[in-house]
């Protein structure tokens, strides 16, 4: 179960970079000029990177069918598929459900009093869609032209049935998201009642992640950013302000800011701007590999640029899904308890609304610089920056000690020795290996005899790609690849110690 999940990196790569880059042009929406033309240009990269950003399980599904089949049927029938998932909860689901519950893809209206729109499903879209198609592709493969509509083809079958399927998902969706929807308002309003206690600060900060990770996010911080769950304020000139980002500016301008505001938002900070980078930081340290090194330094230096300058994590935190899922639930954690330490500092910091207010970026080092400069908030910011600083040291701990010894599944048991020789074995055994390194998800050897390499042997192991480079093979084989290529090492050394005691005897 864990080598499939792993394996689905290969088929996820395309699509979080596309996500990464969608955020990036997001975060072009805090650069305000004055020349028409190129504000223009700036809000239509931004309005591509909403684009980019919504369509992210679209681009999740074509991924994967492009990646795992060799044939174009369930690639055509998957897109087809998730819009008519979202056409069925479209026109079929009950309307009465707060404005977050809903998105704005493939929104349309017939006239000006009504208003058609897909309910947010997120990820789960393409969760339910790749299910579908994987069960109905397969079973249809099995079917033979005789008997019952023998003039149907196997793929008008497949669309058949997964169409079929598809509807009947749809309609179990729009009868049962209206309870998971009241279910979700439960928990933003116990969070909202107990603001002030720090634990609820920690179920808040929880919360978010597990919604961002599931494609949610939109709910939390439209719930708590800008609706009612995030209090309400009313100023001088009697204007009411509701949520917690829309206070935090309205009290900024005034001068008045109150205790509390900018609660929600206080966290994104230490996250964006010190674990995002020391988890950055520490993949690049653990990666052994010069030529592996030149590859991943780019990704890592948009991801670090699209967490402080564009305030999303998003894109770094789904890919420890698959690299390294273990670091992600300890990064879940370790960032919940944060934003608990951070409430029983009394500190607050909100973050400053652009002029188009449709995407907010929480948390970026803009941000960060400006109140660090403010006198009535530098204090405030240092709080954040020391806390900061120590979850960087924290994290860069946490790396070393998870690739060192938690990344390894079986650790030193008989199942991991085990394991090592039958991938020393297959690779021709100790001696055939003349250099060997590693990267946090794929172990890099070059032989001395290529021919004694068994590729089908490696793939009975836990490894779960193979893949020739014109200097050695690169073998994709998960968070245990850095353990593994020690503990192969190790052997090595051990051999070639136990030969030069026997030259020597």
């Amino acid at each position: 179960m864990k080598k499939n999940w792993y394996a689905l990196l290969d088929s996820m790569k395309l699509p979080l970079a596309v996500l990464l880059v969608g955020y990036l042009l997001m975060g072009l929406n805090v650069i305000t000029v004055k020349n028409e033309i190129i504000s223009t240009a700036l809000q239509t990269l931004v309005y591509i990177g909403y684009v980019i950003v919504d369509l992210f399980p679209l681009i999740v599904i074509i991924a994967y069918f492009g990646r795992k089949y060799e044939d174009s049927a369930p690639v055509n029938v998957g897109i087809i598929c998730y819009l008519i998932l979202n056409v069925m909860t479209m026109f079929f689901s009950r309307s009465s459900l707060a404005s977050y519950f809903y998105t704005d893809l493939f929104t349309f209206s017939y006239d000006a009093d009504t208003l058609y729109r897909p309910l947010n499903m997120g990820l789960l879209a393409a969760v339910i869609v790749i299910f579908i198609i994987n069960i109905t592709y397969r079973s249809s493969r099995k079917r033979y032209n005789y008997g019952m509509l023998p003039f149907i083809s196997n793929d008008v079958w497949f669309f058949i049935e997964a169409v079929f399927f598809t509807l009947i998902v749809g309609a179990l969706i729009v009868w049962q998201y209206p309870t998971i929807a009241r279910f979700v308002v439960k928990c933003m309003r116990f969070v909202a009642i107990n603001n002030t206690n720090p634990a609820s600060l920690f179920l808040y900060s929880l919360y978010d992640k597990v919604m961002s990770l599931t494609g949610l996010h939109g709910i939390v911080e439209k719930g708590f950013w800008f609706g009612e769950y995030g209090g309400s304020w009313v100023n001088s000139e009697a204007v009411s302000f509701i949520g917690d980002a829309n206070i935090w500016n309205a009290q900024l301008a005034a001068d008045s800011l109150g205790k509390g505001v900018g609660r929600f938002c206080t966290n994104y900070y230490v996250v964006n701007l010190f674990m995002i980078p020391s988890l950055l930081v520490g993949y690049l340290l653990n990666v052994r590999d010069k030529m592996e090194l030149r590859k991943a330094w780019g990704t890592c230096l948009l991801g670090l640029i699209c967490s402080l300058l564009s305030g999303s994590a998003l894109p770094v935190e789904l890919s420890l899904a698959f690299i390294a899922p273990g670091l992600l639930m300890v990064h879940v954690i370790l960032s919940s308890l944060t934003s608990m330490a951070l409430a029983m500092m009394n500190v607050q910091l909100g973050f400053t609304l652009s002029a188009q207010s449709g995407y907010a970026s929480a948390g970026t080092l803009l941000d960060f610089i400006r109140y660090f400069r403010t006198a009535s908030l530098h204090s405030v910011a240092l709080k954040v920056l020391i806390v900061g600083a120590i979850s960087f040291v924290v994290y860069q701990i946490i790396i070393f000690l998870y690739y060192r010894f938690m990344s390894q599944d079986f650790l030193e048991s008989d199942e991991g020795k085990n394991e090592m020789k039958d991938f020393v074995r297959a690779l021709g055994g100790v001696d055939n290996i003349k250099m060997i390194t590693s990267s946090p998800v794929s172990v890099i050897v070059v032989l001395h005899d290529n021919e004694k390499l068994d590729p089908k042997a490696l793939l009975e192991t836990r490894a779960y790609l193979v893949k020739e480079r014109y200097f050695g093979y690169h073998i994709d084989y998960g968070p245990g690849s850095t353990a593994l290529c020690r503990m192969i090492k190790k052997e090595a050394k051990e051999l070639a110690e136990c030969k030069e005691y026997h030259r020597e005897a």
